[in-house]
């Protein structure tokens, strides 16, 4: 189109100019060309927002969440909903099941910063923060808490979903199974851009939508945690609560945690403490090794460091274990320089120690 319409100007040029039918035909064929190249840069902005909107988590603005490893629906993920009562979720794609852990109403965690609060709360209370970081705080809270890894987190600011029991949870699986849930599914994009708070990406709830739609009830377990995983706290007004004891949720947790993929891959993790706080390396071991994870050492790290590290092997950055680590903590891979005992390092920085 270009060299069509430079050859009618050099031509036009030689022959004293253009008839009058001629020059209307070259304006009209210069618009037709503009308003072609304004098509095509309209639509490559708009893929470009598409694709942004889809891989960007539905909350950007209400952390900082580095989403560089993206759930590609295979892993088994656990899901912690910020709700009352708490609800954990953990789902193993390939067995095609959902256990379901529905925790005390009156839990408290201990919220690192701000002492003991209802389970809920801490979400509120990251929110406080600058810049707001409710939703790691809430996750990390509870994974210290219950010694497991919570991969993503999900609040919803619609009264009917704040409540959850049983019976809503098989009514929504009953809606969005079949056909009917295809269309329940594509009407309610708006809904969930305005009434969810997680850090899940818009292709993510898709994905997750289609993994779960097809699942027999009776493949969601509901899991009763035992009194004896909790003790109880004493309040300032003298009522009693709930926290977790020294196993977090017991029984359970060796079979709701671990990833088979992870156990299979055998990759062993050292973990480094490179803050000012004692003790931080071994409440994110207890986190790593429910994973599936082997740690093999804990220590302490050379010195101090702002920014928590993921150190991999060149030959493991691709692996299950890599990317879930990378996940939990939102950390950024770099590979080794020199190969060590250890196929995977954690440096804990002073990033992650607000944290626990």
């Amino acid at each position: 189109m270009l060299r069509f319409l430079v050859r009618k100007r050099k031509k036009a040029k030689r022959t004293g100019g253009y008839r009058p039918r001629e020059k209307r035909r070259f304006l009209l064929l210069a618009v037709l060309f503009l308003i072609l190249l304004l098509l095509v840069a309209n639509g490559f902005w708009r893929i470009a927002r598409l694709q942004k909107f889809l891989t960007t988590p539905l909350t950007p603005k209400l952390e900082e969440v580095k989403k560089s490893i993206p759930w590609r629906g295979s892993e088994k993920i656990n899901i912690a909903c910020v709700c009352d009562p708490i609800v954990v979720a953990s789902f193993e794609p390939e067995q095609k099941k959902i256990d379901l852990i529905f925790l005390p109403e009156n839990l408290y965690l201990e919220v690192p910063g701000y002492g003991w609060y209802p389970a809920a709360s801490s979400y509120g209370l990251g929110q406080l923060a600058k810049p707001q970081q409710g939703g790691r705080l809430f996750s990390l809270s509870l994974a210290s808490a219950i010694q497991g890894p919570i991969d993503y987190y999900l609040k919803f600011n619609n009264e009917d979903f704040s409540h959850p029991s049983k019976e809503k949870i098989i009514d929504l699986k009953k809606r969005l199974s079949g056909p009917e849930g295809l269309i329940f599914a594509l009407k309610n994009v708006g809904w969930i851009a305005k009434n969810v708070e997680t850090n899940l990406t818009l292709f993510d709830v898709y994905r997750l939508w289609w993994e779960i739609k097809d699942i027999r009830i009776e493949k969601i377990n509901y899991l009763g945690i035992s009194e004896n995983s909790f003790e109880d706290l004493i309040l300032p007004d003298g009522q009693k609560a709930k926290v977790f004891g020294e196993q977090g949720i017991g029984e359970y947790a060796s079979s709701f945690f671990p990833d088979q993929k992870i156990l299979n891959e055998k990759l062993s993790v050292d973990i480094l403490n490179g803050t000012s706080k004692e003790g931080i390396g071994s409440k994110v071991a207890k986190i790593v090794e429910a994973t599936g994870a082997d740690v093999v050492f804990i220590g302490n790290y050379q010195g101090l460091t702002k920014k928590s590290i993921l150190e991999v092997a060149k030959e493991s950055k691709n692996s299950v274990t890599v990317k879930r680590l990378s996940r939990l903590f939102n950390l950024e891979m770099v590979e080794k320089k020199e190969k060590g005992l250890t196929e995977i390092t954690l440096i804990l920085g002073e990033d992650l120690s607000s944290f626990f």
